[in-house]
């Protein structure tokens, strides 16, 4: 039986696991401000700072975001320029090993806004978005930089839906279409790109939430309805294994709509700017062990919403 490990210690077995890894050392925070300037975001010293050197190859920002690890790179899927305005369907994103940027010869089929994002060890996906809030699935092969069809489609038609991955299951939670919210918790099988609907629903139906994740659990940050008031500082849990939801006492110091522009080092979960009328230099979030809220000293670069997040 195979087990991961958390800060060195056994944990839990592998199959509750939501990585396999250590906690990670430094998050990338790509498409900040206009979209075009890069963050680094480092863990212990919980420190942000800008790779001045570094810009995006397409800015833009409310991409979807997978991390290919074996590969140590990110990648950002699609995502929207606010000042052209225009959608996007370039896959581009970061290297670790090189610390730079990078553009593929691949994009998405069509263009892409705000769809939810998971990963194998092999392959990233983007599930439905804002295309005409359509219901496809699409994914890239990490070892390869090329596409490959997903069958399956999203049982709602969604975007901005907060995303959790576990190394079994995507999972989408909340969302938009039109001018409707939802509740409503979509997954999708990495093993067998099969989609389904979860018999569990948030405790409150929102948009544009962010998703983190620890061993075993998921949690639903912030977000908020359609309107341009009354968003949420609130976070809901999401137990792995049971898919229940529950809500928790931790709050986000600032209420605001997260976009999905969450980093988590498995010890900690942060959420990066935001928007909540104006745009958001904010981070803060939740401390997984401890079960508390932190604000780090720290602030992005420039205030940012929908910024693609990377770990390492």
């Amino acid at each position: 039986m195979s087990y991961c490990f958390w800060n060195n210690h056994t944990l839990q077995e592998e199959g509750t696991c939501i990585f396999e890894a250590d906690p990670f050392s430094i998050g990338i925070v790509y498409g900040v401000g206009i979209g075009d300037y890069i963050d680094q975001f480092t863990f212990d010293t919980e420190s942000c700072y800008r790779l001045g050197q570094q810009t995006v190859p397409n800015p833009r920002t409310l991409h979807s975001a997978v991390n290919a690890r074996k590969e140590q790179k990110g990648y950002a899927l699609g995502g929207y320029d606010i000042y052209a305005p225009v959608h996007g369907n370039s896959i581009d994103g970061w290297d670790f090993a090189t610390a730079t940027a990078f553009t593929t010869a691949i994009s998405t089929s069509t263009d892409l806004r705000s769809a939810g994002s998971s990963e194998s060890l092999t392959k990233g996906y983007a599930f439905a978005g804002v295309r005409n809030d359509d219901t496809t699935i699409e994914a890239v092969i990490f070892a390869t930089e090329t596409n490959s069809s997903v069958s399956a489609v999203a049982d709602t038609a969604v975007g901005s839906p907060a995303s959790i991955n576990s190394a079994a299951t995507g999972f989408f939670a909340g969302g938009r279409n039109g001018l409707s919210t939802f509740d409503v918790i979509q997954k999708l099988s990495h093993s067998t790109e099969a989609a389904s609907t979860s018999a569990s629903v948030l405790v409150v139906a929102k948009t544009a939430a962010g998703g983190t994740e620890a061993p075993g659990a998921g949690y639903i940050m912030g977000g908020g309805p359609i309107t341009t008031v009354g968003y949420y500082d609130t976070i809901e849990t999401l137990s792995i294994a049971t898919e229940t939801v529950a809500a928790s006492l931790v709050t986000l110091k600032v209420k605001r709509a997260v976009y999905n522009a969450t980093l988590s080092s498995k010890v900690k979960g942060y959420c990066m700017g935001g928007f909540s009328g104006s745009l958001s230099w904010e981070i803060d979030g939740m401390d997984f062990v401890t079960d508390t809220a932190i604000n780090p000293l720290a602030r992005l670069s420039q205030a940012s919403r929908g910024s693609a997040c990377f770990t390492a």
